[in-house]
């Protein structure tokens, strides 16, 4: 077999590879900015309650969880949905390297 033959056969399954490490790298990147912004939220209402001192600030401390919880909500959606686009993507990808292959 020649070397553009070699080169041929398997410049699908390469095409394949860097789709699939393309899509690794950005579920790790969202994964890492998702982990920042977790922590930064946590790091924040820990804090907050460090400062807590006399039961009023308890009381609107206990208060402001329910914030707290919305926005990690807020995030989860925002995590969720930025993965979705990158599998969307992916699967995309895929069928048109699919769909080239069975064109040749």
């Amino acid at each position: 077999m020649k070397a553009d033959q070699i080169n041929a056969v398997m410049a699908p399954a390469v095409e394949f590879n860097r789709l699939v490490l393309n899509n690794i790298e950005a579920i790790v990147g969202m994964q890492v900015e998702s982990f920042k912004a977790y922590a930064e939220l946590g790091f924040k209402n820990l804090n907050a309650g460090l400062d807590v001192r006399t039961m009023d600030e308890l009381k609107t401390y206990a208060e402001d969880q329910k914030n707290v919880i919305r926005q990690v909500g807020e995030q989860v959606t925002r995590d969720l949905e930025a993965l979705g686009a990158v599998n969307a993507k992916f699967v995309e990808d895929t069928r048109k390297l699919s769909a080239v292959k069975k064109a040749a």
